[in-house]
């Protein structure tokens, strides 16, 4: 079940000891507090444990160290949360507004409120790294009722996520992982209190992230790191790695802003050059939610077995072609019959290139011959830069898009993957795919002659696109026997025929 983060609202008396609680109540002038921190499930979370700054002030004003209520220091207890002194408010009438700017965790000193000194560990590679590097804040305005409520105080993430996803595919099937991760961001700065606006400063630094236990299905590593909030330019090394013994840099241009979380899918494969690609942000809290889905540690390989029906017998949608172990996720790939999917059916493409966000460069969409994932990726970017989607969309690309309704792991293998997919099926599994799912009917088996057995003739993701503008889809075809895969000796033009679709997913 999906952990949900909330905040925590039991209606703790906010700034009243358990003796002070009547006097508070007569006198009605002890601020509550309802909502204070994230909690999970019912558990307190570390931000719990830890204390809070709390500051109130009138509304819109500048936070002043010489105030009343300045930075006073709020703690958890098991009476609740308890500060010194009482925080009250400023006006005891019904109507009253304040502001209550909060921060976590404390800091006993603050000279200067509009520049609160902040410092990363740059090692966070420790497990609860990223969240121990973590800060909160909030300002939120105030309404005193008569009836006494308790006020709702939310705190926010003030720093950035980073997430960076390592598959391994081609010739680095079955590598453990990488070495040495790095990141090279600025690791200091400041926060302004009364915005909660962060400014960094300093040079780069090289940070190590954290390798989590659990990486999401088809991923080999995961790690997590914790920053501030800041721009990087492709002018700089991003992150740094090495594997079996070769060393890589990636640059990239980027702007990471509080409470987001951003991830990089690290592919490295055939290719010379390993492949960065920067995914979607989404908030810290939805990445702290997804991430408690992650496949427990220690799976049980025992669970899907290659020749395996996925998610069942009674609705298969898929085969399992190889086991998951150590290191390396399993393999599996559909048998739903989607042949007569036609190329495309409608919709002209001017250009196959688009912008890479990353670093503002040109390059063609759905080009690559080893990496389906990153065709689909590029095609999404590419789609998205179009200045009319009502005219070209996802649904003109009927076999991707196709690929797009089994969920965000599923791919169409790119036209040299296909080589490398085959290569990792068992013979066994391989006879009992033939015999059982990939049919003569569902295949399009054609006769290729004497001495070369059967041929089929399948989808890549591989894209191009001629002098005229046409769009063409470059094809593979493989040989029942052997399963040697060759390119067809021409683009296939949308335009002749159909193929059939068949989807690979890691898990």
């Amino acid at each position: 079940m999906k952990r949900i983060y909330y905040l925590l609202g039991l209606l703790l008396l906010t700034g009243c000891s358990k003796e002070e609680h009547t006097e508070a109540l007569d006198n009605n002038d002890c601020l509550q507090i309802g909502k204070a921190v994230l909690a999970s499930n019912g558990e307190v979370s570390p931000w719990t444990e830890a204390s809070l700054g709390v500051s109130l002030l009138s509304p819109g004003e500048m936070l002043n160290a010489g105030a009343s209520f300045y930075n006073v220091e709020l703690r958890y207890t098991e009476n609740g949360w308890v500060s010194q002194p009482v925080l009250r408010w400023p006006d005891n009438a019904e109507g009253t507004v304040c502001d209550v700017v909060a921060y976590a965790p404390y800091l006993s000193t603050l000279s200067d409120p509009s520049a609160v000194p902040l410092s990363l560990a740059a090692d966070q590679s420790q497990q609860g790294g990223p969240q121990q590097n973590d800060w909160l804040y909030s300002r939120s305005s105030m309404t005193k009722t008569g009836s006494g409520e308790p006020v709702q105080l939310e705190l926010q993430h003030a720093l950035s996520r980073l997430v960076f996803e390592v598959i391994f595919d081609g010739d680095y099937i079955g590598t453990e992982g990488i070495q040495s991760l790095s990141v090279s961001l600025k690791n200091n700065g400041t926060v302004d209190l009364n915005d909660g606006t962060v400014s960094v400063q300093g040079s780069s630094t090289a940070m190590s992230p954290c390798l989590l236990e659990v990486a999401p299905q088809g991923v080999s590593q995961c790690y997590e790191l914790t920053v501030l909030p800041q721009e990087v330019s492709s002018d700089g090394v991003f992150v740094a790695f090495s594997v079996n013994g070769k060393s890589f840099e990636k640059s990239v241009s980027a702007r990471f802003e509080a409470g987001k979380c951003y991830t990089y899918r690290l592919r490295i494969g055939r290719d010379i050059d390993p492949v960065l690609l920067a995914l979607d942000p989404i908030s810290i809290a939805q990445w702290e939610e997804e991430k408690v889905d992650l496949p427990q540690a220690g799976m049980d390989p025992e669970e899907y077995q290659a020749g395996d029906l996925w998610p069942n017998a009674e609705n298969p949608i898929a085969y399992v072609v190889r086991a998951r172990e150590s290191h390396r996720p399993g393999i599996m790939v559909t048998i739903v019959d989607k042949k007569g999917t036609p190329f495309m059916n409608g919709g002209w493409l001017t250009s196959l290139e688009y912008q890479d966000p990353n670093n503002g460069g040109m390059f063609q969409a759905g080009s690559s011959l080893t990496d389906g994932i990153i065709n689909m990726e590029t095609m999404k970017i590419l789609l998205s830069q179009q200045s009319d989607p009502a005219l070209l969309s996802w649904k003109n690309f009927p076999a991707l898009d196709y690929v797009r309704t089994l969920g965000p792991d599923w791919f169409i293998p790119a036209g040299e993957q296909w080589q490398t997919i085959l290569d990792q099926i068992e013979p066994e599994v391989w006879s009992d795919l033939l015999a059982n799912y990939w049919t003569v009917e569902f295949m399009k088996w054609t006769d290729g002659g004497p001495g070369f057995g059967y041929i089929a003739v399948v989808y890549s993701s591989t894209l191009r696109q001629d002098e005229d503008g046409k769009l063409k889809y470059v094809n593979m075809r493989f040989y029942r026997d052997t399963r040697q895969t060759e390119m067809l000796d021409q683009d296939v033009d949308f335009t002749t025929e159909s193929y059939n679709v068949i989807a690979v997913r890691y898990f």
